[in-house]
């Protein structure tokens, strides 16, 4: 099969992706080579966690980390760049959880509110105020103000981070 564009590409493997195609999703996204969006990384990443190649998959966090610089390998999940002290299954939770995060945030910015909070829920705990904030800020879109609420005064109390108390004036 031919794709015609990276959006295409892209779109193709996560359809294989939400029918649990891990495989197949991962061989669509190597059709776009090396020189792809962070998004294709991370896509990349939980297609590889899922069918448990975890020394693939950190080789995918530190790509993100050297190449794009990008601070949410750090901020979401820290254990991954530590991956020596840190045992094969919190390397597949951190991993599992980055990814979703990434997701859910892209998802979110297309306007699919829905798929990105369930998306988050398969992240598993909520316990990064990164994630509190995507789920409220879902939550919110979705028109269920008191789920909102609640993330926002967990990202106050527990987190101490304003933009819960900005996201409630809303």
């Amino acid at each position: 099969m031919v794709l015609a564009g990276i959006g295409q590409v892209y779109e193709e493997a996560s359809r294989l992706f939400r029918q649990q195609q891990y495989a197949e999703a991962l061989l669509v996204l190597q059709q776009a080579g090396d020189s792809v969006p962070p998004e294709f990384v991370y896509a990349r990443m939980r297609c590889l966690s899922k069918l448990h190649r975890i020394d693939e998959a950190l080789a995918c966090c530190r790509s993100l980390d050297s190449t794009y610089d990008d601070p949410r390998v750090a901020m979401v999940s820290p254990r991954l760049l530590d991956s020596e002290s840190t045992s094969e299954e919190e390397l597949l939770t951190a991993i599992t959880r980055l990814c979703n995060y990434e997701e859910a945030v892209r998802l979110f910015w297309r306007g699919r509110y829905a798929e990105a909070l369930a998306v988050l829920g398969e992240a598993g705990e909520q316990d990064h105020a990164e994630l509190v904030y995507a789920r409220a800020r879902c939550l919110s879109r979705l028109g269920r103000v008191e789920e909102a609420l609640a993330c926002c005064e967990l990202l106050d109390t527990t987190y101490h981070d304003p933009r819960g108390a900005v996201l409630a004036q809303k």
